[in-house]
């Protein structure tokens, strides 16, 4: 049988087996101490991560999207790791696109998931299905905690939507008298395209979530197969107001002085601090 071209990385298995072991971990702990969890996502085919995780996970879902002798010939070998690794027991997998699958609530997926793993091979804008899919993941899981884990490849061909909305930010951040836009926003796009799905991705995910709060982990840029980001999510029921949580402006300057990881070695883990921004009397008033 053929073998996926998506292989792990030495940046990669240090962020599955260290980096998102331990906030699985500590998640369990203080959310589901003595619950296993339910696991849904895009695992590949050698199964690294339910194997890294095995010791929290009870139920699983696996999702493959197939179309092509290879992807048909990936879904076998995933199902064959499976078995080889002991891993039957609450498996379940779907042969589809997730995106497809969380758009329109198919009855194959069972709600809710405490571990939600969408280690994309694209982009995030690139595909249109992408944002809507994460929109109604989030409605499907209203009421649950569980963690959002986000990976993606930096070649995204987004039509300027990112660069349009990252300008946006900018400008109403510096409208309200934040103080240091510009200077974070030019640090930002120094880093190209991860610069701004750092910006993006965070007030992306924490305004379509306004049934959760949101708890960042450090975003990671590393070294795959591909350059990619990776964003990791602690998400809990927002139970303060039945209409929901807004995106308070000292919420959205924080997301923004989260650090960047830089992770070129499993023992290399860098953070940068790309400025930072500060409210004054002014801007928090205009919370």
């Amino acid at each position: 049988m053929s073998r996926s071209v998506f292989s792990s990385s030495e940046a990669k298995g240090y962020i599955r087996d260290e980096f998102d072991f331990n906030l699985i971990k500590r998640f369990k702990d203080e959310h589901y101490p003595n619950a296993d969890l339910a696991y849904v996502g895009l695992p590949g085919e050698d199964l690294l991560d339910i194997i890294s995780w095995r010791s929290f996970i009870g139920r699983w879902t696996a999702v493959q999207v197939t179309g092509s002798p290879a992807l048909e010939d990936a879904a076998d070998n995933l199902v064959a790791n499976a078995l080889k690794h002991r891993l039957e027991r609450g498996f379940n997998i779907i042969r589809g696109n997730i995106d497809q699958l969380f758009r329109a609530r198919s009855p194959k997926l069972k709600w809710p998931y405490q571990i939600v793993n969408l280690d994309y091979v694209g982009g995030l804008l690139g595909a249109s299905d992408r944002l809507p899919a994460i929109s109604e993941l989030f409605s499907q899981q209203d009421g649950t905690a569980f963690i959002l884990l986000l990976t993606l490849n930096l070649r995204d061909r987004d039509g300027g939507e990112l660069e349009q909305t990252v300008s946006e930010e900018q400008e109403e951040l510096k409208a309200l008298g934040i103080s240091g836009v510009d200077e974070v926003f030019t640090s930002h796009r120094e880093f190209g395209h991860a610069g701004l799905l750092k910006i993006y991705v965070p007030l992306t995910l924490a305004n379509m979530a306004n049934r959760h709060s949101l708890s960042f982990g450090l975003p990671i840029l590393y070294q795959g197969t591909k350059q990619m980001i990776h964003f990791a999510v602690i998400c809990t029921p927002y139970l303060e107001r039945k209409a929901g949580r807004t995106l308070r402006v000292s919420e959205r300057v924080d997301l923004l002085n989260l650090p960047l990881g830089l992770l070129h070695r499993r023992d290399d883990l860098r953070k940068m601090q790309l400025g930072s921004l500060s409210l004054d009397s002014a801007s928090q008033g205009a919370e």
